[in-house]
This record gives C-alpha cells, sequence and structure tokens, in this order.
C-alpha cells in the first residue's frame, strides 16, 4: 500500500491513473459489442479497479479479507491466458488482422505483470509469517510497510527463513526484470501513439474483431493515454517489489 503522508506524489498519481482507467473502461462498456470484446472489457475494468483499490491499504486490507490474494493472482492468471489465446488467435488469422493480435499480447503482457505483482506481495507475505511477523502493515507492495523499507525485513538480504540460499524478495524481483522492461517499454510507445495515433490504433473495426477491447470506441489518443495510464501504472506501483535486487528503484517512492 501507499499512502499521502510517505509517498504523496506516487499515492495522488497513481489514483489519478486508475481513475482514468477505470473511466475509460466503464465508457468501452457502455456500448453494443461482440461477446470476446465484452470479456476484454470486463478483465481491463477490473485491473483498473484492483489497481486503484492496491493503492490505500484503507481499501486494500478489507477487500484482500473478502477476496484473498490466491484468488486473485489465479483470476489474474486467468486473464492473461485470455489475451494470449486473443493474440495467438489473431496471430494465425490471415490479413490486417495479424497485427490485432501482437496488441492483445501487450495486453496478456500487461495482465501477466498484474499477475507477478500479486504473486509477488503473496510470496514475500508468506516469508514474512515464516520469519515470524508482518512488519508495519502486512502485505504491501515493497515501498514502505509489510516487509520493510526496500523490501527485506531489517535491509537483511539472506536469512535462516529463506529456502535455497536465496531471499524470496530476490527470487520475486527477479522473475519480474522482463516484465517491468515491458511495461516501460510499453508505455513510452503508449505515450508515442497518444501523440500520433499509428493507423492500427485508429482500426476500431480491426480491434472488435480482434476481440482485445481498449480501443474499439472514442478518440484513439485517449485510448493510448488509457493504455499508458494502466501500463506505466503498473510499473510504478511495482518498482517497490525490485528494490532488493536493484536498490536504486527506491528513489522512485516520493
Amino acid at each position: 500500500m501507499f499512502t499521502l503522508t510517505d509517498t504523496p506524489v506516487k499515492f495522488v498519481a497513481l489514483l489519478l491513473f486508475f481513475t482514468f482507467t477505470t473511466v475509460w473502461s466503464l465508457y468501452q462498456l457502455a456500448r453494443r459489442q461482440t461477446g470476446a470484446t465484452l470479456v476484454s472489457n470486463l478483465a481491463h475494468l477490473a485491473m483498473s479497479v484492483v489497481m486503484f483499490i492496491m493503492v490505500p491499504g484503507t481499501l486494500w486490507r478489507p477487500f484482500v479479507a473478502v477476496i484473498p490474494l490466491p484468488v486473485l493472482v489465479g483470476f489474474f492468471g486467468v486473464c492473461t491466458a485470455w489475451f494470449v489465446f486473443l493474440g495467438v488467435r489473431g496471430l494465425a488469422a490471415a490479413g490486417p488482422a495479424r497485427k490485432h493480435g501482437w496488441h492483445a499480447l501487450g495486453h496478456a503482457g500487461m495482465f501477466g505483470a498484474m499477475t507477478w505483482h500479486l504473486a509477488g506481495m503473496l510470496v514475500r507475505m508468506q516469508a514474512m509469517m515464516a520469519r515470524g511477523g508482518m512488519g508495519h502493515g502486512g502485505m504491501d507492495h515493497g515501498d514502505h510497510g509489510g516487509m520493510g523499507h526496500g523490501g527485506m525485513e531489517h535491509g537483511s538480504g539472506v536469512d535462516s527463513a529463506t529456502m535455497v540460499g536465496v531471499d524470496p524478495a530476490i527470487m520475486v524481483a527477479i522473475v519480474g526484470i522482463p516484465l517491468m522492461a515491458y511495461l516501460l517499454i510499453a508505455a513510452i510507445g503508449n505515450l508515442k501513439n497518444a501523440i500520433t495515433p499509428s493507423p492500427d490504433i485508429q482500426d476500431h473495426a480491426g480491434h472488435e474483431a480482434a476481440g482485445h477491447g481498449h480501443y474499439v470506441a472514442g478518440n484513439p489518443r485517449l485510448a493510448a493515454l488509457a493504455d499508458f495510464a494502466m501500463n506505466f501504472g503498473m510499473f510504478w506501483m511495482s518498482t517497490g517489489l525490485m528494490v532488493p535486487l536493484l536498490p536504486f528503484f527506491s528513489y522512485l517512492a516520493f
């Protein structure tokens, strides 16, 4: 979780990002659409809402008391598989639909990062429970509380509670490297499309046929900005999980 006191810029910015993505997802849903597009837009809405709830502890703690972390990990894992399916289906198609297959795989990368983030929180929480304590606030994103400052309790690396000599927080960060790289690269591409939308971004009919949602209706620049908010917001939210491996990421918590 994040707080207005400890990380005011990050706290406010993430709330704004995920409010925007939630509104955009609701806008995409407020129209008649194919079954596949409906599923995709519902998945985007669910991700936006959960990301919003993840920011303040006052929302996150009661939320996971009702819907436990393992359930959330499983749900977003299924969403990832859905977009992988759409991507593979698109790449197997002939003609213009193939380019939208890559776009669906991009959404799969974003949902995969969400799954990793939640799974990372679960792994770190379980590691702390094995060590006999939950720190200052239970499960969080690694910036403050839960795992101590920067992701490892009291700044230690490997201790007697770790398995095979590797701290679970380090393992989580290693798995996250390609996902974090994808989120950052995708966010840069989203900004480029927000300035000058590419032809495939403006192809509403193609997005509808591909079924991955988010670009089917509305201004393509706003759609690209919504994707930027999701990709960069997830990247920024997840930086705390990378601190045990890349300590300089701690400077992004402000």
